[in-house]
């Protein structure tokens, strides 16, 4: 190898080195804004750098691996305020949306930290309370509700976009693909989960076995998976009382698998870009609760189990929600306790998800070498597919420790 491209490498690598990853699971602490004592993660972007989330439940804030935690800072002035609270971000992880407060109503949002918070809405549902809950990949499209009533915001073209449904159906819409072309969420009249795109307008979706109702708390980013639980009518001892679901058209409703023993009840909340990985929790009557992740290969396992398994030290940590999980299905952040600290929030990566053998080839050559090193740098920054590892669409530095941490690795 030539002498030249030996020390473009090692320059590279002592450049980028803090964020390397390896194939092992890493669990990162996110911290807490100072001040505060307590935080959780409720959004992430595709490739799992970058977190949106609330810090003692009221102060949004954003963490990236470059630049930690900084505080979601109000610029609208009076009457706006806190509890500010994101449930979603672009691909990117450039904007981010959630609910702020507005006098005493609840207000949806849209906020950038080039351009602040944005009441997007302007003099629509002034008297009362209003929610964004998703957005589509780039941006565009923003899914909201206001009581139950859930309504779509395009960018482009502002308008209120109300998703027409049965008479009287009410519902709450809970997830957007990443095109913003369909809605997924629960419905009031049934209780059904539902899912909508305008050439079909609304469908309900089924129940499980022995379950009477059915809620939607996410889509895949693709379109095809549906992900959220089931009730029977009355828990019995001994039984679930909640159960977690995976809907595709061609697979119809499923149930996750069987639950770990000392728990009643398993909760689909997020899911991969395809569909094949899962994130959620286990619960219990009593209010405790534990972090799942799932794979069609793993099953439904309890994070707290997987990870040291996997030779991943928990330090203190019981994991108790995973809220939100990158493109890839690799990385997921949620909730946890640590132990004697009230609880914070937390970042996982290196999971099994859907990420290729060998992603850092780039040529297929069943080797990570200097051809795709230089794919990587001849295309950095751009948007271009050639040299972007983990299809976020974007060459970048995740790109380049990919290539850097697998350099000479032989590939299947």
């Amino acid at each position: 190898m030539p002498r030249r491209n030996m020390f473009v490498i090692g320059a590279l690598a002592g450049l980028s080195g803090a964020v390397i990853g390896t194939a092992q699971p890493q669990l990162v602490n996110l911290g807490v804004l100072p001040g505060r004592t307590s935080s959780e993660g409720n959004a992430i972007n595709f490739a799992g750098t970058k977190v949106a989330g609330t810090s003692d439940l009221n102060y949004g804030f954003i963490w990236s691996v470059e630049d930690g935690m900084s505080e979601m800072v109000m610029n609208l002035g009076s009457p706006y305020g806190t509890p500010i609270r994101p449930t979603g971000m672009t691909s990117s992880g450039s904007t981010v949306v959630g609910s702020m407060r507005r006098s005493s109503w609840t207000r949806a949002f849209r906020y950038s930290s080039s351009n602040g918070f944005s009441d997007f809405l302007g003099t629509l549902f002034q008297t009362s309370p209003t929610y964004a809950m998703d957005i589509s990949d780039d941006g565009r499209f923003i899914l909201c509700s206001a009581g139950q009533t859930p309504f779509v915001w395009d960018t482009q073209n502002p308008g209120y976009q109300p998703i027409p449904g049965p008479s009287n159906w009410g519902g709450t819409g809970e997830a957007i693909s990443g095109d913003g072309s369909i809605v997924v969420g629960r419905a009031q009249s049934p209780q059904r989960a539902f899912r909508y795109e305008s050439s079909t307008g609304v469908v309900f979706l089924d129940v499980l076995p022995g379950t009477v109702t059915s809620r939607a708390q996410d889509i895949s980013a693709d379109g095809t998976t549906i992900v959220g639980s089931c009730e029977p009518s009355n828990g019995f001892p001994g039984e679930p009382d909640i159960i977690a679901f995976r809907w595709t058209q061609d697979s119809g409703m499923v149930d996750l698998g069987a639950i770990p023993a000392g728990y009643r009840g398993s909760h689909a909340e997020t899911v991969s870009a395809d569909g094949s990985a899962i994130g959620g929790y286990f619960s219990n009557p009593n209010g405790s609760a534990r972090a799942m992740y799932w794979t069609e290969s793993l099953g439904m396992v309890d994070l707290n189990d997987y990870l040291p398994s996997a030779g991943v030290d928990l330090d203190g940590w019981t994991l108790r929600f995973v809220y939100a999980i990158s493109g890839d299905g690799t990385a997921v952040t949620g909730f946890g306790n640590l132990e004697g600290q009230p609880g914070g929030a937390f970042l996982i990566t290196g999971l099994p998800g859907n990420t290729p053998p060998c992603p850092a080839d780039l040529t297929g050559d069943n080797t990570v070498n200097l051809a795709d090193l230089n794919l990587v740098l001849a295309n950095f920054g751009t948007t271009t597919p050639d040299g972007d590892t983990n299809n976020d669409g974007v060459v970048d530095l995740a790109d380049l420790n990919a290539v850097l941490a697998a350099f000479g690795q032989l590939c299947p």
